[in-house]
């Protein structure tokens, strides 16, 4: 990836980083915030290959077009 991406892979280095426990504190900042475990199951691999979902209306042809595209995986959704 270039130099132009940083600043999302800094916004999910920090995602994960709040996710995950501290020694210091004796669990995550995520669950110190909002008082519940935080949810583990999106993680994913930054840069990594992903596959968004289409809406009828942004499908080429709205019947049989693809109802994916390629795209590269750079942010978590807050």
């Amino acid at each position: 990836m270039s130099i132009s991406w940083w600043a999302e892979a800094a916004h999910a280095s920090n995602y994960i980083y709040n996710h995950f426990p501290h020694r210091a504190l004796g669990c995550t900042p995520f669950e110190l915030w909002y008082g519940h475990k935080p949810n583990l199951a999106n993680l994913r691999v930054w840069g990594c290959l992903a596959y968004v979902h289409l809406q009828k209306d942004q499908r080429e042809e709205p019947k049989h077009g693809a109802h994916t595209r390629l795209c590269t995986f750079i942010a978590y959704r807050d």
